[in-house]
């Protein structure tokens, strides 16, 4: 019955594409995306033949997760769902090169008051608010980019826009600062 059908059923395991030369039928490229999923439908391990890489993702549980510090690292899914990237690599194969990886974390950002009518008792949302890209050569670890985003949290107009943005890249750090106004019509 279809009720006990996994809920990746439908998701595509693999997708093979060929590619045909319309001047010469015997030239044929085929090249193949093969996919492994959690239960809950995320991708798990993603294979790409046409360059030949591994693409690996692991997700924060749906009660979230701190660091070793104590800091929260991604709240507790209002929902209860495991939908929160907690890091991504790429892995190259046979021909080698540097595997790259990307980090994330997630803030908690309070609903605005006079909208918790319409949130279902949710009383907060779970917003991206910081990513390590970072590269592995030889077992070293360098990090490329730092992103941060920060959000205002005053429950006025513009609760949970975005207030300031860093992005540190090549041992430079730039900063922008986010200022809202609004037309009085």
């Amino acid at each position: 019955p279809f009720e006990q059908q996994p809920t990746t059923f439908q998701l595509p395991h693999k997708v093979t594409t060929s590619l045909y030369d319309a001047g010469s039928p015997e030239v044929e490229q085929t090249t193949y995306v093969q996919s492994t999923y959690d239960d809950m439908g995320n991708v798990l391990v993603l294979y790409d033949s046409a360059n030949d890489t591994t693409e690996r993702s692991t997700y924060y549980p749906a009660e979230g997760e701190n660091g070793d510090d104590g800091t929260e690292h991604c709240p507790p899914d209002p929902l209860g769902l495991v939908r929160r990237l907690k890091s991504q690599s790429t892995e190259p194969g046979e021909k080698g090169g540097p595997v790259r990886r990307t980090h994330y974390r997630y803030v908690r950002v309070p609903v605005r008051q006079n909208a918790l009518a319409w949130t279902f008792d949710r009383t907060y949302y779970v917003q991206a608010c910081d990513e390590i890209s970072e590269e592995v050569v030889d077992g070293n670890i360098a990090t490329l980019v730092h992103n941060e985003q920060f959000f205002i949290v005053d429950h006025g107009a513009q609760h949970g826009s975005l207030q300031r943005e860093t992005r540190e890249q090549d041992g430079l750090k730039e900063t922008r600062e986010f200022t809202y106004a609004s037309d009085d019509i």
